[in-house]
């Protein structure tokens, strides 16, 4: 779909495999591809599965793009369904893989040191009072790679017909960033914001010491910015920013 000239929305699927039970699409996450100048600019990539691949694939010869054409990718934030399959696409089409610094770290831990991290974050999880038979599911999802640009905030990405702002926004992560277009009163907000549910706040092994009150600080330092339409990474986009901030930050 494309959302405005020169940005279209592909939402691609989460599959996820329980041990002797089938495949399981689990929800979507929505990438944007941004025309540039010189071919285009994808905002998250979507998780490292066949699947997803496939859909991608799909989705871009319907509009007549191969995936060559990619020259950048801007991961909002490590997560697997958000920077995982960068670097396969990265091997694919030379783009570049920006990320910002503060989730750096998570890149290691969920690459080589994965299984160890998984055991670190269940036994932390237990630590904290969490019911075992309540603990999310913790499962290597695939392998991260390191980004070829580290973003720190307030950088500009301009593709030639869009000028994005590079917000940081920590809570859902430590180095999760949104793109602003001021001009065009446009943001991808990746998981920072979302129109039917709440970002995920909370804490895990690495995170900073109160995600929480970086995620609410983050809302009301940005909550007057000029925003006619969000595109988040989960859902529908959505008018309504200000509304939205403020049922959030009380």
């Amino acid at each position: 779909m494309e959302i405005v000239p020169g940005i279209h929305r592909f939402e691609l699927p989460i599959p996820f495999a329980v041990p002797g039970e089938e495949i399981q699409m689990v929800g979507e996450t929505n990438v944007y591809l941004i025309r540039r100048t010189d071919g285009w600019l994808l905002v998250d990539a979507g998780l490292d599965a066949p699947e997803t691949l496939e859909t991608l694939e799909q989705s871009l010869a319907e509009i007549g793009v191969s995936i060559t054409e990619i020259h950048q990718i801007v991961a909002t934030h490590f997560h697997h369904d958000h920077l995982g399959l960068a670097g396969k696409l990265r091997d694919r089409s030379g783009a570049e893989v920006a990320l910002h610094r503060d989730d750096l770290p998570f890149v290691d831990m969920l690459g080589a040191g994965a299984e160890q991290t998984l055991r670190e974050s269940r036994d932390w999880f237990c630590e904290n009072g969490a019911p075992k038979k309540e603990l999310p599911i913790f499962a290597n999802w695939g392998e991260l790679r390191a980004p070829d640009t580290v973003l720190s905030g307030g950088e500009r990405i301009s593709t030639g017909y869009f000028d994005f702002e590079v917000m940081w926004t920590p809570g859902h992560s430590p180095g999760h960033v949104c793109l602003y277009e001021r001009d065009k009163k446009l943001l991808l907000s990746g998981d920072h914001i979302l129109e039917d549910i709440s970002s995920e706040v909370g804490g895990a092994p690495g995170y900073q010491d109160n995600p929480l009150a970086d995620y609410l600080n983050c809302l009301h330092t940005s909550r007057d910015l000029d925003v006619e339409l969000v595109l988040p990474a989960h859902g529908s986009p959505f008018t309504r920013y200000r509304e939205k901030i403020g049922r959030a930050h009380v």
